[in-house]
């Protein structure tokens, strides 16, 4: 990443930094081309952090639309997962 992108980037990120120390929280933002080398190095990280995501709500596969309105009104608070299969 170029000097320019990560500056733009610190500054970009100034209000979320005051609003993690406010609520004692840290978050990392990460940034990636679709390919499965940085796929890998993403895994990795996750591991290595023991980072887990927030997980707002689940909804089975006929309810998809009721899962994009949740999305798209911006009321949730985490990852809403599709669930396409009901077996684990």
């Amino acid at each position: 990443m170029s000097k320019a992108k990560k500056i733009l980037f610190s500054l970009l990120g100034l209000p979320f930094d005051g609003l993690a120390k406010w609520h004692k929280k840290s978050y990392d933002f990460m940034y990636v081309q679709p390919s499965g080398k940085q796929l890998a190095a993403f895994t990795q990280y996750l591991e290595k952090t023991k980072s887990k995501p927030v997980i707002d709500s689940e909804y089975p596969f006929d309810q998809v639309n009721a899962a994009i309105t949740k999305i798209a009104t911006g009321h949730s608070q985490g990852k809403v997962i599709l669930k396409v299969d009901d077996e684990e």
